[in-house]
């Protein structure tokens, strides 16, 4: 079977976007609590708890959880056949 290759990852404008949207938020007081998971190059990652999601751990894995849901769904919507 023939290789195909992976999408690109998203551009680097919407990232910085959802970024800016979200410390909009966390300045407005409307976020109180972060649960964070970044990719970097070389499959490097950082990962971090603050606020609310630090406070109430159990909440958080919950709502960790809805997200590995969500990412869950998106991997079935590919090519059952593509290379992983």
């Amino acid at each position: 079977m023939p290789y195909r290759t992976i999408p690109e990852p998203p551009a680097q404008k919407d990232m910085i976007e959802a970024l800016r949207t979200i410390l909009a938020h966390a300045e407005a007081g409307t976020i109180t609590g972060i649960a964070i998971a970044c990719v970097m190059k070389r499959n490097r990652y950082i990962t971090d708890v603050r606020g609310y999601c630090l406070t109430h751990p159990t909440f958080t894995r919950g709502v960790i959880m809805s997200l590995g849901d969500e990412l869950g769904a998106l991997m079935h919507q590919t090519d059952p056949d593509e290379t992983r």
